[in-house]
């Protein structure tokens, strides 16, 4: 008997917590073991944040990609002073402190969802738990790995007539600028992949790319996105 009362509390204890654990804040940014791999990103940034106190924001990139197609890519992000599209975050700058960065996501998705909903057009959310939804929130999405092989390489080759200088380009220490030499062309992640080991004689271009933080993603986003919407522009 005895053993059964005391089978029956442990019992007890053990949901009693599991239910704790679910209604605190660190269960916010739970991350669950459910990987998918499509086109969605998270929005939750709690290296300013900390402890989240909603669940973060999964993101459908897809989704809006098909929404604002009519609108273009720069309904959400912003250009540079060369025109070019800027693809690591929504913001012309990226506000300082926790509440501007919820009050500046919050004003830009929020009121465009509005101005949608007012229009007649397809929105998004517009209620906080639509967004901050904790079944989603456990969703760990993977962007598929797209493979640059020599077949898309040929495609780029032929499309661009040759002109190599639209992709290859080495840095040019003493005058500190871009620069293509014919005949050096080498892989992107010859200076662009920061995490790999490289020799003394791009010793000085590793410094830059790490300075400026010019990971894979970051350039391949920023040059061969920006030249794909312009090159789908002048097709038009």
């Amino acid at each position: 008997m005895n053993r059964f009362f005391i089978t029956i509390i442990l019992s007890g204890v053990v949901i009693g917590l599991f239910i704790l654990k679910q209604s605190s804040p660190l269960s916010a940014q739970k991350v669950c073991c459910i990987e998918v791999k499509e086109n969605r990103i998270i929005i939750g940034h709690t290296e300013i944040f900390g402890v989240l106190q909603r669940p973060r924001v999964l993101f459908d990139h897809g989704l809006h990609e098909k929404a604002m197609k009519n609108e273009g890519c720069n309904s959400c992000h912003h250009a540079d002073t060369d025109g070019n599209l800027v693809f690591e975050h929504i913001f012309s700058f990226m506000p300082d402190g926790k509440n501007a960065v919820k009050e500046a996501y919050h004003s830009k998705c929020i009121s465009c969802h509005t101005e949608r909903f007012r229009a007649g057009k397809s929105f998004g959310a517009i209620t906080c738990g639509e967004c901050h939804d904790k079944k989603r929130a456990l969703r760990e999405p993977s962007l598929p790995v797209f493979v640059f092989d020599y077949y898309y390489h040929d495609k780029h080759v032929t499309k661009l007539e040759n002109k190599c200088d639209l992709c290859h380009h080495s840095y040019d220490k003493n005058d500190k600028e871009l620069i293509y030499e014919e005949g050096t062309e080498q892989s992107c992640y010859y200076c662009h992949d920061l995490n790999a080991k490289r020799g003394p004689f791009l010793v000085s271009e590793i410094e830059v790319t790490k300075n400026k933080n010019l990971t894979m993603k970051k350039v391949s986003h920023n040059l061969c996105v920006n030249c794909h919407l312009r090159s789908s522009e002048s097709d038009e």
